[in-house]
Parts: C-alpha cells; sequence; structure tokens
C-alpha cells in the first residue's frame, strides 16, 4: 500500500493463485461449483483459505489487483466476491465493485481487522472480521452466496 497525501492511495500486490480448473468456468450457462474470487494482501493465508473454500465445496480463485477482480467477475459471473484488505482499503475497492452496474447485485464478502462504517455496508455485503477461522469462513459463505437454482 502507498499512499501520499492529497494524491490517494496505490495498492499493489503479486497474484497468488489464479488457476481455474479448465471446463470449472464457462462464459455461458452454469457452473458446477459456486466460484468465490478472492482478493487480498495477507498471501500467508492463500492457502489455508482455498482449502477451506473448497472445503465448504466452492471454487477459489486468487486475484492480485481490483482491475483484475473487475474484469474476472465480468467474465466469470462468480457467486461471491471476497475483498481481503486492510479496513482502510475496503471501502474504497467495495465502491469500485458496486459501481460497476454489471457487478452491483453480487455478493461481496469484506474481510478485515476492523468494523466499516454502515454506509459501506450496502446491499449484499457482508463483513467477517479478522482472524477467523473455517467455521467462521464456512458461515459467512454460506450466509452471503445465494443457493444455486436447480437445473432443468
Amino acid at each position: 500500500v502507498q499512499s501520499d497525501p492529497g494524491l490517494g492511495s496505490r495498492f499493489t500486490a503479486e497474484l497468488v493463485s489464479a488457476r481455474v480448473t479448465p471446463g470449472l468456468v464457462h462464459d455461458t450457462g452454469p457452473t458446477p461449483q459456486p466460484v468465490v474470487l478472492w482478493l487480498t494482501s495477507d498471501f500467508a493465508s492463500t492457502r489455508r483459505v482455498r482449502e477451506w473454500v473448497a472445503a465448504c465445496g466452492m471454487a477459489f480463485v486468487g486475484m492480485s489487483s481490483t482491475e483484475l477482480l473487475v474484469k474476472a467477475a465480468l467474465e466469470m459471473r462468480p457467486a461471491l466476491v471476497a475483498l481481503d484488505l486492510p479496513a482502510e482499503l475496503a471501502g474504497v475497492l467495495l465502491a469500485r465493485v458496486k459501481d460497476e452496474p454489471k457487478l452491483n447485485r453480487l455478493p461481496v464478502l469484506l474481510v478485515n481487522d476492523a468494523a466499516l462504517p454502515a454506509e459501506d455496508l450496502r446491499v449484499n455485503v457482508w463483513q467477517m472480521r479478522r482472524p477467523f477461522g473455517r467455521d467462521q469462513l464456512h458461515d459467512a459463505l454460506r450466509a452471503s452466496v445465494p443457493p444455486k437454482k436447480p437445473g432443468p
């Protein structure tokens, strides 16, 4: 995170994982598993979170930047976007996702160590405080990801 008074803040990170199992996500039609796009600044916990998301029956796709996250969300139509970031960045990035007309109904899970102001907690937005464990993550995923409609 780089912050310059009067110039704003810039968040950069290395890509941890952007693997998608071939055939898992399609441009059209339903996917076998709900996809969770996870943008994080805590790369040490990514492997553990990936395993916990998979244990909940969902596919994990790690993201390295907001731009990649927005592009992937538009292309992949995930079940959930998770912003695992410090509180000072979460509100700004949440606004970026929610201001995109094709994404503004997408459920968003905010993961950080501080409570966000009520105005940042919009429709389809949940917050999970750090530190968290597998059970808390599973509860948050179940609460924020709408159940999949039965196929034909």
